[in-house]
């Protein structure tokens, strides 16, 4: 099974597609706008995974269930440990 990659993989469209985002100036090499599409491809797949993974707890029954004053704390409690990380981000600055 070939590795390499190379315009010919490329459809005509898709080839046709990129080469207008870079006349548009989205992208400045075809490289770059691959590059991009390859990190999209990457995004996708760890959601992908993150959703079977998340699937698979739910079927096992690994979760919490929450009532109303339960999910005000957690909210809260998140909003509190975000504020603590950006102030620590920002004191390292």
């Amino acid at each position: 099974m070939p590795t390499e990659v190379s315009r010919n993989d490329l459809s005509a469209e898709n080839e046709t597609f990129i080469k207008q985002l870079i006349e548009r100036g989205s992208y400045h090499s075809l490289g770059e706008a691959l590059n991009a599409g390859v990190e999209l491809l990457r995004q996708r797949t760890t959601l992908l995974e993150r959703l079977r993974e998340s699937r698979r707890q739910l079927q096992e029954g690994e979760y919490e269930e929450y009532d109303e004053t339960g999910l005000d704390r957690l909210f809260l409690e998140l909003k509190e440990r975000a504020q603590k990380r950006s102030q620590e981000k920002q004191a390292v600055s």
